[in-house]
């Protein structure tokens, strides 16, 4: 496991045994020592090789992946 980039360990970007790169998102719960939401996501070959090309664009990719979580959280309390 190679490390690509770190932030505050909010996320990990990171390179696995078969080449993949893995990100791993972790939102502190506040006041406390555990996650509220932990989740490692798999890229696609496409957003490595773009990760490669603009690796400023990590936190751009974190934003999206979060978006995308709260909007699953708010479709499922309206439920």
């Amino acid at each position: 496991m190679k490390i690509i980039s770190q932030v505050n360990w909010a996320y990990t970007l990171f390179e696995d045994e078969d080449g993949s790169y893995v990100l791993s998102i972790v939102v502190p719960a506040r006041d406390a020592a555990w996650a509220v939401y932990e989740k490692e996501i798999r890229l696609s070959s496409y957003e490595k090789y773009l990760l490669k090309l603009f690796p400023q664009r990590v936190s751009r990719l974190v934003e999206r992946f979060m978006q995308e979580k709260k909007r699953i959280q708010s479709a499922k309390s309206e439920l």
